[in-house]
């Protein structure tokens, strides 16, 4: 894709290696944004723009100012749609999601008005939404200027929807999602088969791969099912005639996990049926 070291560093939320012994604290070092076959780059990205170390090792910095923001367009994103989704389901009475809309807006009564004269409960929810999160944006962005100064030195350590005054209605909204939205029998058992589709084409796919790699190395034919299933793998996932791919385990997982980790939900889940041969081309099951 060829992005700019800007925009990187915009979405790198956690700039932090996976094996980091000196993590970022506060919000910064939850996660982790690469691996160590990334960490010269990285490194790379962090000087041309200036990133604060946060250790001697050099695989850990501070935040990019724009990665709060960033952070927080997902985080209001995901609080007031996952909430709307979950009156949708019937989870969450209107009025609950009305009161707190409101809060949120918080502009003297107008909001309130305007729901009077609208008769559709869908176009009532339109509006709340919309309004919401076009005061959480403003809000963001005043927080966004206010703290400025601890963003360039490294200080700030905390998401900005905690600075904001919509912060105290927004963590209600988070806590009830989690009670109501986000333990509701079909979103765990959605869960629960992601779990099992990625790991499970994780390990088809490196299995396939693993015996293939070493049974070339002893110069003996690989698995039929080996090679077919390497069919099914993109050509830079498959690099037979590398020689670093062939000695290199760790080459070889990096590639499979980003082409699995970078498939869309309907690739996945077909794959994965084929793969486990649960449907086959051309059946309908």
């Amino acid at each position: 894709m060829q992005l700019t070291c800007a925009t990187l560093g915009a979405i790198a939320k956690y700039p932090v290696s996976a094996v980091a012994a000196e993590r970022p604290r506060g919000v910064m070092g939850r996660k982790f944004n690469f691996f160590q076959r990334e960490k010269a780059l990285f490194a790379e990205v962090a000087t041309t723009l200036g990133l604060l170390p946060v250790n001697a090792t050099g695989d850990g910095w501070c935040r990019h100012p724009l990665a709060f923001l960033v952070e927080a367009a997902d985080d209001v994103t995901y609080r007031i749609v996952d909430f709307e989704d979950g009156h949708l389901l019937k989870l969450v009475e209107y009025g609950e999601l009305e009161t707190l809309m409101l809060r949120i807006i918080n502009d003297g009564g107008e909001t309130a008005v305007r729901l009077k004269a609208i008769p559709e409960r869908r176009r009532k929810v339109e509006l709340l939404r919309a309004r919401a999160l076009g005061g959480l944006v403003r809000q963001l962005a005043s927080a966004f200027l206010a703290q400025e100064d601890k963003m360039l030195s490294g200080e700030l350590d905390q998401p900005l929807i905690e600075l904001i005054p919509a912060a105290r209605v927004l963590a209600e909204i988070y806590d009830i999602s989690i009670e109501r939205i986000y333990t509701y029998r079909r979103a765990t058992e959605i869960g629960i088969a992601g779990y099992e589709l990625t790991s499970g084409l994780l390990d088809a796919f490196m299995s396939a791969v693993t015996e293939y790699v070493d049974a070339t190395a002893r110069g003996v034919a690989p698995e039929p099912r080996s090679r077919k299933m390497l069919y099914l793998l993109p050509r830079e996932c498959f690099a037979h005639e590398d020689a670093g791919w062939q000695s290199g385990a760790y080459e070889r997982l990096l590639r499979i996990l980003d082409y699995v980790t970078g498939m869309t939900d309907t690739h996945a889940v077909s794959t994965f049926k084929k793969v486990k041969g649960i449907s086959l081309p051309g059946m309908l099951l």
